[in-house]
C-alpha cells in the first residue's frame, strides 16, 4: 500500500506535537509547526476512539507514519506561527496500516 499511498499523497497538513506539559495558564503547549505530505478528506465514518466513545471524525489524513500521537493538533495546508492562528483540530485516533519497505502508512482522524 506504501507505493500506491505515494500517488495519492498530494496534499500538506500541518501537524503541531503536544510537549505534555501545561504552560502557565494549564493549558497543554505544543511544539513547533510540522508540515508533511498527506490525502486529506473531510468526514468519515462513525468511529471509536481510545476510550470507546464514538465520533464522526472531522477530517481523516492518509500519510505515512511520522509518530504523530493522539492528542497532537493537525490542520489542512501549510502553517508556520503557533496552532491557535490555524484551523486546528486534535487528533482522536490513530489507525496504523501496514509496514511495507521500512513505510508504514497511518490514518489520522480529528474529531
Amino acid at each position: 500500500m506504501s507505493q500506491i499511498l505515494t500517488r495519492f499523497l498530494k496534499d500538506n497538513c500541518t501537524v503541531w506535537r503536544s510537549t505534555g506539559e501545561p504552560d502557565d495558564f494549564g493549558q497543554i503547549s505544543y511544539g513547533a509547526a510540522e508540515t508533511f505530505k498527506c490525502a486529506y478528506q473531510e468526514g468519515g465514518k462513525l468511529t471509536t476512539d481510545k476510550d470507546g466513545n464514538q465520533f464522526a471524525p472531522i477530517a481523516e489524513f492518509d500519510m505515512y507514519d511520522q509518530g504523530i500521537k493522539i492528542g497532537d493538533l493537525i490542520a489542512f495546508g501549510t502553517y508556520t506561527g503557533t496552532p491557535d492562528l490555524a484551523p486546528a483540530n486534535k487528533i482522536r485516533k490513530v489507525v496504523l496500516g501496514t509496514e511495507i519497505r521500512g513505510k508504514r502508512d497511518v490514518t489520522l482522524m480529528t474529531g
